[in-house]
């Protein structure tokens, strides 16, 4: 990774994708997984999931959790004593309706701080294209500091596509949504991996807490990263 041209493209447009960061098989393993995981968890088929917890319920995503230039991204925009917020995976399914534009404000009041209070990463499982339910980002959005406060026009948003292997990576004040999937055959899943300052109270996303059995059978660093946020239950 060219990690000085992702710090500017983060700095300037809120976003970047980097191409081939995951070897495609390894991406057509994760996909085959999580899509097996979303049938468990989603009997009801809604044609859009987010499956939260996702640390809990498989280890292919540690090591991408660990990945080392993203940590050192990650390390470089909210400190040394950054943590682990949530993983997830998100499927998109042919017929699935774009979500609404918003930023990752995790009830911070306006004006947002000036400094990066999330780190988000998406991993591209499958390609992601302008059709199939590519997120969508509003460039220069996370300049403003604040929640939208218009519907963006369909100029003003940009699919983030790319191949399987391919990982998207935006600032959490960044406008985005996921778009829609027009397609129909096409199913669209990523992984989605943020991170945090130490500062910031990992509840007031909702996300679920590790397991303190699948806490300790964790490699040392992703330990550290997460032992904020562990549960006997």
């Amino acid at each position: 990774m060219d990690l000085e041209g992702i710090k500017a493209d983060l700095d300037d447009t809120g976003y970047c994708i980097v191409e081939g960061a995951m070897p495609a098989e390894e991406a057509d393993r994760m996909a085959d997984r999580y899509f097996e995981l979303h049938k468990q968890h989603f009997p009801n088929q809604q044609s859009y999931q987010s499956l939260q917890g996702l640390l809990n319920y498989d280890q292919m995503c540690w090591s991408w959790a660990l990945h080392p230039q993203i940590l050192e991204l990650a390390c470089h925009y909210l400190g040394r004593n950054m943590r682990f917020a949530e993983a997830c995976s998100k499927w998109v399914m042919p017929g699935a309706e774009a979500g609404s534009v918003h930023a990752d404000d995790l009830g911070l009041s306006e004006p947002f701080p000036s400094n990066m209070w999330l780190f988000q990463t998406m991993w591209m499982l499958t390609d992601f294209t302008e059709n199939n339910g590519s997120t969508l980002m509003v460039p220069f959005s996370h300049r403003l500091r604040c929640n939208p406060n218009m519907i963006p026009t369909n100029e003003c948003l940009i699919p983030a596509v790319g191949r399987r292997g391919s990982v998207l990576l935006w600032h959490g004040a960044l406008w985005h949504a996921s778009g829609a999937n027009t397609t129909s055959s096409q199913h669209r899943i990523g992984l989605n991996l943020a991170y945090i300052p130490f500062w910031l109270n990992h509840a007031v996303g909702g996300w679920p807490p590790v397991s303190l059995e699948v806490f300790q059978r964790m490699p040392r660093l992703l330990q550290e990263l997460n032992q904020h946020r562990v549960t006997a239950s």
